[in-house]
This record gives structure tokens, sequence and C-alpha cells, in this order.
């Protein structure tokens, strides 16, 4: 029983890690999203993968006023890699500093947020139900245990167990 507690505490604690982890994520990404407020179109000039990922560095240019800008963004991963050298591209940028984009067709951070906060989340719920009664002393015990025993009577009733 005591084992099972402690594996529930971990468990919790690095639920509340991951959902740290997935705020810290959509707070840069909308602190971004707040500077880029201008819109273009540009052209994708080259796309390198950097690491042993499946991340890609985008080299792109765009015109940003009366200037043409080209520009890495480091951020790229995966989905944008789909595109072929030659392609536009929708970019968001800085007016103030138009090496500052994003590339509106990557949503790979999007998806890094999602996955930490549902994975956040699971591992919350499960750590509070595995701490069980011993587990009083973690944070919302008691409506977690609430929640958790009336999904699990309704479910049982649905199933006509």
């Amino acid at each position: 029983m005591m084992k099972q507690y402690r594996n529930g505490v971990v468990i919790f604690w690095f639920g509340v890690l991951l959902l740290i982890l997935s705020l810290f994520f959509f707070v840069r990404r909308l602190l971004r999203l707040r500077r880029c407020t201008s819109f273009a179109t540009g052209t994708l000039v080259n796309a390198e993968r950097f690491g042993n990922t499946s991340s890609v560095r985008l080299t792109v240019r765009f015109s940003a006023g009366d200037e043409t800008v080209t520009c890495t963004d480091k951020q790229a991963a995966g989905a944008a890699y789909q595109k072929r050298v030659g392609e536009e591209l929708d970019i968001r940028y800085n007016p103030d500093n138009p090496s500052d984009f994003l590339v509106e067709d990557n949503h790979s951070e999007q998806r890094a947020i999602l996955i930490c906060l549902v994975s956040g989340l699971l591992f919350f719920l499960v750590g509070e139900v595995m701490a069980g009664p011993l587990g009083a002393n973690l944070p919302f015990s008691r409506e977690l245990s609430f929640i958790w025993w009336y999904v699990r009577y309704r479910l049982i009733k649905a199933w006509g167990r």
C-alpha cells in the first residue's frame, strides 16, 4: 500500500511538471503571436535538417514593408519540412523586427502544447487516484476522489454491471 502511495505521488508531481511545461509553451507562443502582428506571403528558400530529429531549419524570403527579408526559423519542425523549396508559405512577422517571424503552416508547437497538456492532466489524475486515501495531503485529492468515484459509478451503471 505504501509503495502505491509513493508511486502515485511521483506520477502526480510528474503530471504537475507537464502541466507547468505546457503553460510555459502556451505563454511563450501567445507572446510571440502578440509580437508578430503583420502578415506576408514568403517563399521557402532552403529547408535543412539538423540534429538527429525530424526538425528542420527553414530559410524564408518575404517582403516586410519596403524591404525584402531573408531569415531562418530555428523552431520549425516535421510538418513544415514537407514543403518544397520555392513553395509559398504564409508568414506572420514582427513589424519592428522582421527576422522575428512564424510560419503559419507549422503547427508543431501547438501539437507539443496539446500533448503536454493532455498527458499532464492524465498523469495528474492517475497520480491522485493511485495515492488514494493516503494521498490526502495532495492538492485537490478530496475533489478528485469524488469525481473519480462518480465517473466510475456512472460507467458501471451505464454498462449494467
